[in-house]
């Protein structure tokens, strides 16, 4: 299998101070059998005044006896050699280009060339494993070149003679591969980090499976259980956490967690302005909170006006409701002089309870809620439409955070459990992961 090497040039090469530039020194040690050389404006000059480098090359190929096919990327233009962004795409371009094999990986000398070009190969030799392998030269006093030779006046034949490093007694390689893993997964930490903060725990997880070593179990473990918690998976988190299920809500009531998550995932997604699958997921909140009402403060459950089908689908029930309750039979009979079997949703149960409560805070805010879910949850469920905030705020007549309120109120006024500290549940979730990832493993 061949060897390629990709290699900016810089003004210590081919050779300085009596010793290999990096170039000449990774093509020494590594036997490339190709070689691409990139050269800015400046080093173009110099090779076209004295073909330094490739006539270096040549006699290094005669001593080794191993045979390099060189190829010149020669830009005339660039002279702008210290701009990092400039040569992202360039460098990306250059290797797409180079044709490689099956398996074959291209050699990258991050030791030549501007800070901006060896700094582009480490962010790509880093990012791309798969493909690159980073190698770096230390100067031979193992520090940086503090001079550098007159290379306006560069004698290379007399360069390549009193090079040390082609005396076998006086040579030392300097080569090394550079460890940029370890550095990108520092920076890939810091990234799962900031997609935790930004309750994307799926991304999070995707790209923590890419670094398992770095990452303590628990950690993992954690973001795992954030992942199947944001799905409203709360037996998946239960069975990922085993018996520190409550580590992230261990105070919850077992017949109130599941509303209760639901309305904290609702924040979630206003929170990372998911604005038509809060939309769409008002309805069940919307039902299930009304529900809880309903059962808690006037001690009617679906059972005495509904029937569960096979599927488990509560259905209106005109004779289980004229037996178990004759009051909702008549407030629906005089609202709908025709009372379709339909699944139970929050326009029957919404009519119920203003009807029977006496608070007018509690049936204004029954009423403002049906109104959201008529004028914005319907269309947005059937139509391709651009949910936003403002779009929110000007067809139901409130912003998303104030529709949650009216949740929150109706959800307390039904004696579901739910405590002011819940709703920094997330965020505290988020600090107990964060606190795992920076653990040292």
């Amino acid at each position: 299998m061949g060897k390629i090497l990709f290699s900016p040039l810089g003004k210590t090469d081919p050779i300085s101070n009596m010793r290999d530039g990096s170039m000449l020194h990774i093509c020494r040690i590594y036997k490339p059998d190709e070689v691409y050389l990139y050269m800015s404006k400046e080093i173009l000059q110099d090779h076209w005044t004295d073909n330094r480098y490739l006539y270096c090359l040549d006699k290094l190929s005669e001593k080794i006896k191993h045979s390099f096919e060189v190829r010149t990327i020669e830009r005339p233009d660039l002279i702008n050699v210290h701009k990092l962004d400039d040569f992202y795409d360039e460098f990306s371009r250059c290797l797409q280009q180079i044709p490689v094999k099956t398996g074959e990986k291209i050699l990258l000398n991050v030791s030549s060339g501007t800070p901006a070009m060896k700094m582009t190969l480490q962010v790509l030799a880093g990012l791309h494993p798969d493909k690159y392998i980073a190698i770096q030269v230390e100067s031979p006093a193992k520090a940086s070149n503090k001079e550098h030779e007159d290379t306006d006046h560069y004698d290379v034949e007399l360069q390549w003679e009193y090079n040390l490093d082609n005396n076998d007694k006086e040579f030392e390689d300097r080569s090394s591969y550079s460890e940029t893993s370890s550095l990108f997964l520092h920076i890939q930490k810091e990234n799962i980090k900031r997609l935790i903060q930004e309750y994307d725990y799926s991304a999070a997880l995707m790209l923590a499976k890419n670094m398992r070593k770095m990452l303590s179990d628990k950690a993992y473990i954690y973001m795992q259980a954030a992942e199947r918690r944001n799905l409203l998976d709360i037996f998946g988190v239960q069975k990922i956490l085993g018996k520190d299920a409550g580590v992230f809500l261990d105070t919850i009531h077992e017949q109130d967690k599941n509303v209760i998550e639901y309305l904290l995932n609702l924040e979630v997604k206003i929170k990372k302005k998911q604005y038509a699958d809060y939309i769409r997921a008002i309805t069940p909140a919307i039902l299930d909170v009304l529900l809880a009402y309903l059962r808690n403060n006037m001690g009617i459950t679906e059972k005495d006006f509904c029937r569960k089908n096979s599927r488990g689908i509560w259905y209106i029930n005109i004779n289980t409701m004229k037996k178990k309750a004759p009051r909702v039979h008549e407030i629906l009979k005089a609202k709908h002089k025709d009372i379709r079997e339909n699944p139970l949703s929050s326009e029957y149960v919404s009519e119920i309870i203003i009807n029977m409560e006496q608070d007018f805070k509690v049936r204004q805010a029954v009423s403002a809620l049906r109104e959201v879910e008529k004028k914005v949850r319907n269309y947005a469920a059937h139509e391709i439409v651009a949910i936003t905030a403002e779009s929110i705020q000007k067809d139901a007549g409130m912003s998303p955070e104030e529709i949650l309120e009216l949740l929150n109120f109706l959800a307390v006024r039904g004696k579901i459990r739910l405590k002011k500290e819940y709703w920094k549940s997330y965020n505290l979730m988020n600090e107990k992961i964060i606190n795992e990832i920076d653990r040292q493993v």
